[in-house]
């Protein structure tokens, strides 16, 4: 314990979420009430926000938390603006690259134009051909 007070910085503010205390940098507390953010992206299985203890907070549905944090082969989430709206997985077959999105709700044709974009940018990043974005509810 002396050790996290010895590093726990001096802006920190108490904030309330969902009726517990939690803790945040005094110049991000406004972000806090801002709003969700404006954006739809495909986060990677192991990204930080999905490894967070208060997963409830994330997705509430059992069955739903269950499908994004499986005992194995972890799926990605797929965030849209601001929450949990699905999960994703990639299937490379030579230079090809599919993306198997599942999402909890029916996508408007923006959402689906942004995850398109993102499976591309995924495509690239692993040095291969984007072959298919297939929605699967």
């Amino acid at each position: 314990m002396k050790e996290i007070e010895a590093r726990w910085p001096a802006d920190a503010v108490e904030v309330m979420v969902a009726g517990e205390p939690r803790w945040v940098l005094a110049r991000d507390e406004d972000r806090l009430t801002a709003g969700p953010a404006k954006v739809t992206t495909l986060l990677g299985p192991f990204d930080p926000l999905l490894q967070s203890k208060d997963r409830s907070l994330l997705v509430s549905d059992a069955a739903r938390a269950k499908a994004l944090w499986p005992v194995l082969g972890r799926p990605g989430a797929v965030l849209v603006d601001g929450e949990v709206s699905g999960i994703w997985r990639p299937r490379k077959a030579g230079s090809n690259l599919s993306v198997a999105v599942q999402l909890w709700t029916s996508p408007s044709g923006a959402v689906r134009a942004a995850l398109a974009a993102e499976a591309e940018r995924l495509a690239t990043v692993r040095n291969a051909q984007l072959a298919a974005v297939d929605f699967a509810s």
